[in-house]
């Protein structure tokens, strides 16, 4: 049987191999893979994750209307040129 596992902090995040995938709703784009261990760098390994607290802004055009979903891995060389 699995065991459940509580996914609060950034590096349980990381240790877990789970990825954040950003998209910005103003201006159409590809879909992004949050650098999470430049985030972490940034905010701390013990940073907790709280839904929406997580403030991104659009490379490209500035918004800061960015969407961000939990996923598994995505593959290196995904998406498009620009970051979060």
């Amino acid at each position: 049987m699995l065991t459940p596992v509580n996914i609060i902090t950034l590096g349980d995040y990381i240790d877990y191999g789970m990825a954040l995938v950003a998209w910005c709703r103003a201006c159409p784009g590809p879909h992004r893979e949050v650098d999470l261990a430049l985030l972490a760098e940034r905010l701390g390994h013990d940073h907790r994750m709280v839904e929406g607290e997580l403030k991104l802004r659009c490379s490209r055009c500035g918004s800061r209307d960015v969407a961000v979903l939990v996923s598994p891995p995505v593959a290196k060389g995904a998406g498009g040129a620009h970051r979060w």
